[in-house]
């Protein structure tokens, strides 16, 4: 399953994807309105399992501390990606990194 929401001032996509059968989930982006982002999860009764970032933006990450509080699911981003964060990841993306969600894997590019 995958749902888009457009979340804060600038309007940037954050998207939540998920296995039907497992439950298991991410969160990639979420740059705002983290609320949102968690009962969008709940309605989907989702266990995130990763926050990934795209990119340093503030558009993109301002809510990656907070929903990392909330699900206890580490954020990772690529290292060279990593700049503008004022937070330490919990760990890296890595070009063609496989990345285990439920009956399905996704591939970092």
């Amino acid at each position: 399953m995958l749902r888009k929401l457009v979340v804060g001032p600038y309007q940037a996509n954050c998207y939540i994807l998920g296995c039907k059968e497992t439950k298991e989930g991410l969160v990639i982006d979420p740059g705002d309105e983290v609320f949102r982002i968690i009962k969008e999860i709940s309605s989907l009764g989702l266990n995130i399992r990763y926050t990934l970032i795209t990119h340093g933006h503030i558009d993109h990450v301002g809510g990656a501390q907070e929903l990392k509080k909330i699900t206890k699911a580490p954020v990772l981003i690529h290292p060279l990606d990593s700049g503008g964060l004022v937070f330490e990841p919990d760990g890296r993306l890595v070009d063609g990194q496989k990345i285990p969600l439920g009956n399905f894997e996704i591939s970092v590019i």
